[in-house]
């Protein structure tokens, strides 16, 4: 059949190995680390740096995006809300990103926020691990943004 070609072309990613058990550890090891990930709280900047160094830690170029909680304009200080892009140039397509995004932050109360959106950040991470390992000739990007619980906010910045 014909791709569609509204979607990316991803031929030249090696199809990653999902290492489900890798990724459970790691969920439950930050979700218990990190129970209550509100924006703006010690818990959530934790949980951010620890996000950042698991980025470094697998290859990746860190940045941290700052934007300041009333405007949603970039922060001029380290503080506010918080998001996370990783960076793995690709060798042939840089300026060509394939990248996945997930939400880090809870609502307060909530069972250590496991599954909104626990899981889908260590889903996330784990991808960004494995798809590390790998030379492609696309850029690399995984993102995790802060906010979204307070209406997508992290997201909806460039």
């Amino acid at each position: 059949s014909a791709r569609n070609p509204l979607l990316p072309d991803l031929s030249d990613v090696k199809e990653p190995s999902i290492d489900a058990k890798r990724a459970r550890l790691w969920w439950e090891a930050f979700v218990n680390a990190y129970p209550e990930r509100q924006t703006y709280t010690p818990t959530n900047g934790k949980a951010a740096d620890q996000l950042a160094a698991d980025l470094a830690n697998a290859g990746y170029t860190v940045t941290t995006l700052y934007y300041a909680p009333q405007t949603g304009e970039p922060s001029p200080i380290a503080a506010g809300i918080r998001v996370i892009i990783g960076v793995k140039p690709g060798i042939e397509k840089p300026d060509h990103a394939i990248a996945w995004v997930a939400h880090y932050d809870s609502n307060r109360g909530t069972a250590y926020a496991a599954y909104d959106d626990g899981s889908g950040t260590a889903v996330a991470m784990e991808l960004a691990r494995e798809l590390a390992k790998t030379n492609t000739r696309k850029t690399l990007m995984p993102i995790f943004v802060d906010a979204e619980e307070q209406g997508i906010v992290g997201s909806g910045r460039e």
